[in-house]
Formats: structure tokens, sequence, C-alpha cells
């Protein structure tokens, strides 16, 4: 709603610094290059810790799985489902490390002090 106790000159003035941002609703203003980047990281940061939570799940399974293995062929497919795990976790890793760098966080990073010699340690 238009403020109507402004003057002419009042009014004309503001249409003139701003003519259309200062009366679009906040959500439709364009956002501004820092303010994208810090929406693109943010989105970034979810999405590799979301990834990385289901590469997590997958490895355990996989790793429970050749506990339990018993055919030499099913046993060579696990690991190498296991590597390629690994290996991406790793990728995603340094995808996170490059995220910390690159606007302000929330987040901490945390250091894993022991690591879990198996997955039915866990249990």
């Amino acid at each position: 709603m238009e403020d109507i106790s402004k003057t002419g000159e009042q009014v004309a003035h503001e249409s003139a610094v701003c003519p259309n941002v200062c009366r679009e609703p906040l959500e439709e203003r364009p956002l501004s290059d820092q303010m994208r980047l810090d929406e693109v990281t943010k989105r970034a940061r979810t999405t590799a810790h979301d990834f990385n939570n289901a590469l997590g799940v997958i490895l355990g399974r996989v790793q429970l799985a050749l506990e339990e293995a018993k055919d030499p062929f099913l046993t060579k497919q696990l690991k190498t489902v296991e590597r390629t795990v690994i290996d991406i976790a790793g990728k995603v890793r340094e995808f996170q490390i490059f995220l910390a760098g690159t606007a302000s966080s929330d987040h901490k990073s945390v250091t894993v002090v022991k690591s879990v010699e198996k997955p039915s340690d866990v249990i």
C-alpha cells in the first residue's frame, strides 16, 4: 500500500532515485552477484553433505556384505564397489573443502579421532 502522506515532491524524488526497485516486493528484486554466489554455495554444500551421507550408507552396506560374502566373484564385485565409493567420497570431500573457502559458513569441520576397523564395530 502506498504512503499517501508524502508530498508530490517526495514521491517525484523517490521515483527518480529508484524508479521500479523501491516498488517491487523484496522477493521479486534481483539478487546481487554475492547473494547469488552465497545461495549457490549453500545449496552445493547441502547437496555435497547429502551425497556424502548416501555414500556412507552404500559403503557400510557393501562392507557388511563383504563380511558375509562366500562367493569369490561376488567378493571381487563388492570390493570394486567399495573402492569406487571410497574414491567418490574423496572427491566429495575435496569439493567440500573448496566450498568451505568460497563463502561464509555456519558449518564447522569435524575431525574423526578414531576410525572404525570394520562395520560390525558400529553395531
